[in-house]
């Protein structure tokens, strides 16, 4: 014995409908994307789902819709729970409430507002709460969409991209975001960018050039070990943090900023850097800030220039003339040591403190004091460029010397 797959009727000829369900023709509304269960029913296209309890159903159609055999396209229970609004001659059309498509239909203007804020991008790139956290993409060319104003740490490191586009409104770049790209050959940053963070193209290696809008801050090592990088206005820049441009052996000429501080180790063993710029602002030159650039050849310093501290300008080997300004107040140690060919330097007497083996190196250097003696704040081996089991070597001093014309 059958029964009948809509009603529940006895079917004595086995058919899954009685007589009377196999006349009557019922429709969804398919255009309205209905993801709604039917409770054991065998729908004629099964990847049309109906949910369970059918208090939905609140309108009728006419369209008719018949299974592969003739016969009604629902199952026993198929409608139930539907309250009485369902007859004979009618379809069904259901409320777009469903558990698995409760999607509103946006206008374009609000769907574009939307992606722009949320995911700004598609599938290719992971945006979260406004911020690029990722990118999924296969193409190396990568343009970021409008409308991202903040990069996220990590983002793209390591990535073989070869090069990048970005929005117009970006604000910041953050930690590492493309730490590691050794693809990338140059950038070209919007005006509206106001934050390069830490590490941000740190081991860019194949970096050659890249333009900086005015005003930027640049954070700590965020250029450092570009090894390729030649060509970079760094006189944009609003601030530069420590290590900004460490290992950046192509670097040849740098122009800087008006800043006062010179942080350390910011342009550490770039070894081609032959011309430094320095603003009239300038008041202090961190550690080890040009230690090993070996191609530097002459300092002109501005006036005023306060404390050049410990081993400034350390290793720079193909230094031979240094103007110290007069203000200058602190010579740090080791400052100028192992610059090999600087002949002479002039310490005015505005120096009151100095650091030990200022000069010390295999270098013939005489220094010419403006001081009548060695003042109280100088350490006793300020002037020694050598020292072993035979003895201290010293430079050649000259007390009350007159500066050079």
């Amino acid at each position: 014995m059958k029964y009948c797959m809509n009603c529940g009727a006895e079917n004595a000829d086995g058919a899954e409908f009685c007589s009377a369900c196999a006349k009557r023709t019922f429709t969804l509304n398919r255009e309205d994307y209905l993801r709604v269960k039917f409770g054991g029913s065998v729908f004629a296209e099964p990847e049309t789902e109906m949910k369970p309890d059918c208090t939905h159903i609140r309108t009728a159609d006419t369209e008719e819709y018949t299974g592969a055999d003739g016969a009604g396209g629902y199952g026993r229970g198929a409608f139930e729970d539907t309250q009485g609004c369902l007859d004979d001659e009618k379809t069904v059309e259901c409320e777009e409430e469903a558990e698995e498509y409760e999607e509103t239909e946006l206008s374009e203007e609000e769907r574009e507002e939307n992606e722009a804020e949320f995911s700004g991008c598609g599938e290719d790139f992971c945006v979260e709460d406004g911020v690029l956290s990722g990118y999924d993409g296969e193409d190396m060319r990568v343009q970021i969409p409008e409308g991202i104003k903040h990069i996220g740490e990590f983002a793209f490191c390591q990535m073989q991209i070869e090069s990048v586009k970005f929005p117009s409104a970006l604000e910041s770049i953050g930690e590492s975001a493309f730490g590691g790209c050794e693809k990338l050959k140059e950038l070209n940053f919007p005006e509206s960018l106001t934050d390069i963070g830490e590490g941000a193209f740190e081991d860019c290696i194949n970096l050659e050039k890249a333009v900086l809008p005015y005003g930027v801050n640049i954070g700590e090592s965020a250029f450092k070990v570009c090894e390729s990088l030649k060509e970079i206005n760094i006189e944009a820049a609003a601030s530069i943090g420590s290590e900004a441009f460490k290992y950046c052996f192509a670097l040849e000429k740098v122009v800087l900023p008006e800043i006062e501080n010179i942080p350390d180790y910011v342009f550490y063993n770039c070894w081609h850097l032959k011309d430094v710029y320095f603003p009239d602002c300038l008041a202090y030159i961190g550690g080890f800030a040009f230690s090993g650039c070996s191609s530097l050849e002459s300092l002109v310093l501005p006036a005023g220039l306060k404390i050049i501290d410990n081993f400034a300008f350390e290793e720079c080997c193909a230094l031979e003339t240094v103007d110290l300004p007069d203000g200058l107040e602190n010579l740090g140690g080791y400052a100028f040591g192992g610059c090999t060919f600087l002949e002479s330097v002039f310490i005015p007497a505005s120096v009151k403190t100095a650091g030990k083996r200022i000069f010390n190196s295999n270098g013939l250097c005489t220094a010419y004091c403006e001081a009548a003696q060695r003042p109280e704040g100088w350490d006793k081996d300020w002037d020694v460029v050598r020292g072993g089991l035979f003895g201290k070597k010293r430079v050649k001093v000259i007390w009350g010397a007159k500066r050079p014309r």
